[in-house]
């Protein structure tokens, strides 16, 4: 099956809240086209449902090599921006409430509706299309012996676990095996895997194997190297500390020379300025 099918129309409708009236829109028909596949109708289901790995929405979520989609992704797809920052907003207006603040005064007049916004932006990879994102620029390659890579790319990400913000570089290298991909499409392979709740250690895992489903390659490696807010704002507060994680996949069947590409890697990406 394709990962990258797309969404079914009939199965975003089936799963409504009980008594909604939300239903497929203008507004919400382009961002079906993600990274869900086809499946059949399911009437309904619960947190039951999604933990039982013999269900067919547990089978369908395991299918997927993104995190995706969560349990309510289909609500998002199925409401239109307005109303998502709409709702957002008059939460947020109620947390201001909570925590002491007066939501009438002049400078807070319009953050629950900036928050909103800027929210939908910071998890805008729940509805970003990867067919959109890599848009065919795959290519022959010349020669499946070089080592390539792309060093330094810049992200922003929230942790999942206090919604905080956590952002560094990735890089990423690959010996390609027939194809190679735009370089500029890693980049916004990192960025459709970034704006979403994350946690570092399966960020790395999620663009590895966005980068494996499209290439095949006979080796791939993503560094992330990044500062978490969760960590340097509240709790410990320690300033200026750094985690760095690494994954790493190959086709060879020889340990030494899944090793020999690692530490190729690890060369070349210390030699680049």
């Amino acid at each position: 099956m394709n990962v990258y099918s797309k969404f079914d129309t009939t199965l975003v409708n089936d799963l409504k809240e009980p008594g909604s009236t939300s239903s497929i829109n203008s507004d919400s028909s382009s961002k079906l086209s993600t990274l869900t596949p086809l499946s059949k109708n399911i009437p309904d289901f619960s947190d039951e449902d999604i933990n039982d790995s013999n269900h067919l929405l547990s089978k369908m979520m395991q299918n997927i090599k993104l995190h995706e989609p969560a349990k309510n992704t289909y609500k998002r797809l199925a409401t239109s921006d307005e109303e998502l920052t709409s709702k957002i907003a008059y939460h947020m207006k109620e947390i201001l409430e909570l925590i002491g603040e007066d939501p009438q005064r002049e400078g807070l007049l319009d953050t629950p509706k900036r928050y909103a916004k800027a929210m939908l932006h910071y998890t805008k990879g729940y509805t970003d299309d990867l067919r959109q994102v890599i848009n065919n620029a795959l290519f022959e390659s010349e020669s499946d012996e070089d080592m390539i890579i792309v060093k330094n790319i810049n992200f922003h990400s929230s942790c999942e676990h206090h919604l905080a913000p956590f952002f560094g570089t990735c890089s990423i290298g690959y010996i390609p095996n027939g194809k190679i991909i735009g370089l500029s499409k890693f980049a916004r392979i990192v960025e459709v895997c970034a704006r979403r709740l994350q946690v570092q250690e399966r960020l790395g895992r999620d663009i590895l194997n966005i980068i494996t489903e499209a290439l095949n390659p006979k080796f791939v490696v993503v560094t992330i190297e990044a500062e978490h807010m969760c960590m340097t704002a509240r709790g410990v507060q320690k300033q200026g500390t750094k985690t760095i994680t690494k994954v790493c996949e190959s086709t060879f069947e020889d340990k030494k020379e899944k090793k020999d590409a690692l530490n190729e890697f690890f060369v070349l990406y210390n030699s680049m300025k």
